[in-house]
């Protein structure tokens, strides 16, 4: 039988208390990093539940504002067209990224692309709170 001769794994052995820690070393090995790492995976994070929140809301909306007879088609032509955006944003974020930009030019376009959002709805949609579809789309 062939013996193995791989090295031990490292195991992380605790500070000697005996011995003086120099004042820039954290207590725990990992401890003084996992505030920066979950700072930068949470706002990424929310960005997209604010983002399919968004989407998700539109298909709630759009149903509203058709009539009853072109309502089928009208969601199924603004779903296709979500999928469409959806095969092209990571191309698009993938160009950005790749350009002089970098990841903070990503996160400018895609703040940008939320805020146009934003304000066409604020100006451009119809308040359907409180009607009726037959008042909505007769």
């Amino acid at each position: 039988m062939a013996t193995d001769h791989r090295p031990a794994p490292r195991r992380h052995r605790p500070p000697d208390p005996s011995q003086p820690r120099p004042p820039h070393q954290p207590d725990h090995p990992r401890r003084g990093r996992d505030v920066r790492v979950n700072a930068r995976g949470l706002l990424p994070a929310l960005a997209a539940v604010c983002f399919f929140g968004s989407n998700i809301s539109l298909s709630l909306y759009t149903p509203e504002l058709y009539p009853t007879r072109m309502r089928a088609l009208g969601c199924s032509v603004g779903g296709a067209l979500n999928r469409v955006g959806v095969i092209l944003g990571p191309v698009v974020v993938g160009a950005v990224h790749a350009g002089s930009t970098g990841l903070a030019g990503v996160f400018a376009m895609l703040g940008g692309v939320a805020l146009l959002g934003a304000l066409v709805a604020a100006t451009c949609c119809e308040e359907t709170a409180g009607r009726t579809l037959e008042e909505l789309s007769p």
